[in-house]
């Protein structure tokens, strides 16, 4: 099996994709990943095939490129900068930002005096970008997951067992069928009425693991105007700043 298999698009581009044979894969898959694609391809399955397979799928790739080419032009790439202060909408506070390049590999974020001092390799965005993201999963620990804590016990929730945050690519929060609801860090950076909306959508699924009439009936009995709150929490999310997410 080839480590790559090469195309014209119908716009004569060409383009490399590279092929991933997979024992637990049953069947050929074109996947699209990051800026890229790849074909994975089950055991036995000969070269004559996948590439057919490739071939025939030639014009999906085209389109899907022009799906992300539009994408990109309605949601231009953000600035990666890391910024002089840092404000959380969720509790209000504001931290001025301090680098302290030493000669060190690595990147840390502590506070002094109410400043965020980013110490160590200072000079790279993405070691100064993922320690305030860490920074931001520790201050989520706080005062994120102990207002809805109280959010839990005012409303009555019932069925939660752990609590927990961290900073999820595609969602702002998740509930699994055994009671565990994960929140995500970057709720600090919206307004505390708009992280609600989330906390009580992610509380709803204690009972109810939809998204059923019952569900938004529930979400609406406790945050009148969640159908609002859902609308504003897509747009909110485009002014994130770019070093606060994956």
């Amino acid at each position: 099996m080839p480590d790559q298999f090469y195309g014209t698009l119908p716009d004569g581009r060409e383009i490399i994709v590279p092929v991933r044979r997979s024992s637990r894969c049953k069947k050929l898959i074109l996947r699209s990943v990051n800026d890229g694609f790849e074909v994975v391809v089950p055991p036995r399955c000969s070269i004559n095939d996948a590439s057919i397979f490739f071939y025939d799928n030639l014009d999906w790739i085209a389109r899907t490129i022009r799906k992300r080419q539009q994408y990109l032009q309605k949601h231009p790439p953000k600035e990666k900068i890391i910024p002089a202060e840092i404000f959380l909408p969720f509790t209000g506070e504001r931290f001025p930002v301090l680098k302290v390049p030493q000669g060190v590999c690595w990147t840390g974020v502590r506070i002094e005096d109410g400043t965020l001092i980013l110490s160590g390799q200072t000079e790279s965005y993405e070691q100064c970008a993922g320690a305030l993201r860490k920074w931001l999963i520790r201050h989520a620990e706080t005062a994120l997951l102990s207002h809805a804590e109280n959010i839990a016990v005012n409303h009555g929730f019932t069925g939660l067992t752990k609590l927990r945050t961290g900073i999820q690519k595609r969602t702002w929060g998740t509930c699994s069928r055994n009671g565990v609801v994960t929140l995500n860090a970057t709720l600090l950076l919206f307004t505390k009425a708009l992280a609600e909306y989330v906390i009580l959508h992610e509380f709803c699924h204690l009972t109810e693991m939809n998204h059923s009439a019952r569900f938004w009936e529930k979400l609406e009995s406790v945050y009148p105007g969640a159908k609002e709150a859902r609308e504003a929490l897509k747009s909110a999310s485009e002014l994130l700043p770019a070093w606060s997410f994956l």
